[in-house]
C-alpha cells in the first residue's frame, strides 16, 4: 500500500531537548507536511527514558507498535515552555487517546545518522 503525508497519524519524533535538534526537527515536519503538520501529535519519549545511545531507535520503534496497537499516544514529559519554532501539535504533560493506523517515527544518531520508519497497522484486507 503506499502512504502519503495525509495518511499519518503520529510523529514520534527524536525530540532530545536540545534547541538546535528540535528546532531543524520541527522546521523539517513541517516542510514535509505543510499546513497538516500542525494537525499531527508530536511527542518524544526522551524526557521519560533518557538519552539510551544505542537502544534509543529500537525504544521508539516499540513505542510506536505500542501506540498503533493501544491507541494512546505518550505525551512529551516537562514540555512547559516550548521555543517559538517549535509550534507543531506536541502532546504535552498528559497521554491522549487516538486511532493511530500509521506512525512515522524519526531518530538522530551520532556522526550525522537520521533515520525515519514508517510503521503501519496491518490490515487483512490491503493489498
Amino acid at each position: 500500500m503506499r502512504h502519503y503525508t495525509s495518511d499519518i497519524d503520529y510523529i514520534n519524533s527524536h525530540g532530545n531537548g536540545l534547541l538546535s535538534y528540535d528546532i531543524g526537527e520541527t522546521e523539517a515536519i513541517k516542510k514535509v507536511f505543510g499546513e497538516s503538520a500542525y494537525k499531527i501529535p508530536v511527542s518524544s519519549i526522551k524526557p521519560i527514558t533518557g538519552q539510551s545511545l544505542s537502544p534509543t531507535g529500537i525504544y521508539q520503534v516499540i513505542t510506536s507498535l505500542l501506540v498503533i496497537q493501544n491507541g494512546i499516544i505518550p505525551p512529551t514529559i516537562n514540555h512547559e515552555n516550548p521555543a517559538p519554532k517549535c509550534d507543531l501539535n506536541y502532546v504535552p504533560k498528559h497521554y491522549i487517546k487516538k486511532d493511530v493506523d500509521t506512525v512515522i517515527t524519526n531518530a538522530h544518531g551520532f556522526g550525522g545518522r537520521h533515520t525515519m520508519l514508517v510503521i503501519g497497522k496491518f490490515h487483512a484486507d490491503q493489498k
